[in-house]
């Protein structure tokens, strides 16, 4: 089997002591945990057989709360030893002493930074997030060097508008557009019915292209879902403690699926509430990278939309 889609993303853990405005963890209801280390090889194990182009470790969690991360990523590079490892991060956790291994294991790094004073960072990341901190840790890293400079991931800064913040965005690119290899400003989502930052049009619904061209989502506990989106797995297409990579996308629940986004049927599946099906190219209000686009994957630039 072919993939059409060249990445998987796994969730090494859901646990995130972070609670942004903008992310409904108020709402999430699934047992806090990091991914089993045996379920995360036969993972990685049967994802060798494909020519996967990348490897997503984030989902509802802070990556840099799994004590394991960088066992885990030494078993990529092992088994895939091709495939680019993407990582999306506060930072907050990302302390000096990670910093080797960041360099060692990470291609892409992508910073969530929601304020450009500490007065508007806290009040928008909240939990136990310190602005002091996350920026220490994130411009220490950035002024840090090795003897191999070519293993320096690239790293994005991402800013998303809220009321809350919006007043801060343009001192916010010109404080990181210099430092970082690519920021981006965007409005929220909904996380289906998660959020109500976005209207959905019932009547313009289309399809987001991730059931036949967007990346395998693990969730912490196997389960697989279509999309980041399904934090509450109501869509569950498979479950990768007992199925294959293979067995997940020919099963009856992915083929259903994809026949609904096909069709412009999404009644009675939490699509059906979702603003990712009213395709929008103004939610990307600011890029510094021109080739960015609206309905691209973030960690490789993969535009889902259009036909593989």
């Amino acid at each position: 089997m072919e993939l059409k889609n060249k990445q998987i993303i796994i969730e090494t853990t859901n646990v995130c002591d972070a609670h942004c405005v903008i992310c409904p963890r108020e709402k999430f209801k699934q047992k806090p945990q990091a991914m089993d280390m045996g379920l995360f090889k036969k993972i990685i194990d049967d994802a060798s057989q494909y020519d996967l182009e990348s490897v997503d470790t984030c989902g509802f969690g802070e990556c840099f709360l799994d004590k394991r991360l960088f066992e885990r990523f030494a078993y990529i590079r092992e088994k895939l030893p091709g495939a680019e490892i993407f990582v999306s991060t506060t930072a907050f956790h990302m302390g000096p002493e990670t910093w080797d291994d960041v360099f060692q294991y990470i291609d892409i790094l992508k910073f969530s930074i929601y304020g450009a004073t500490e007065k508007t960072y806290e009040a928008f990341h909240r939990g136990k997030m310190k602005y002091a901190v996350a920026m220490k840790n994130i411009i220490g890293f950035l002024d840090y060097t090795t003897e191999d400079e070519m293993l320096r991931p690239y790293t994005i800064g991402l800013f998303v508008v809220t009321d809350l913040n919006r007043h801060e965005v343009l001192p916010w690119v010109e404080m990181w557009e210099p430092k970082l290899d690519e920021v981006f400003v965007w409005e929220p989502h909904n996380w289906i019915e998660g959020r109500s930052y976005r209207t959905v049009d019932h009547t313009r619904q289309t399809t987001c292209g991730r059931p036949d061209n967007g990346p395998l989502y693990v969730h912490a506990d196997g389960t697989v879902s279509p999309c980041c989106w399904d934090i509450h797995k109501d869509i569950p297409v498979g479950d990768m403690k007992i199925q294959s990579i293979k067995e997940v996308y020919r099963g009856e629940p992915y083929r259903k699926l994809r026949e609904a986004h096909r069709d412009g049927n999404f009644y009675g599946y939490a699509c059906w509430n979702c603003d990712q099906t009213n395709f929008n190219p103004g939610v990307l209000l600011y890029k510094s990278n021109q080739d960015r686009q609206v309905g691209q994957i973030t960690s490789n630039r993969r535009d889902i939309r259009k036909p593989s």
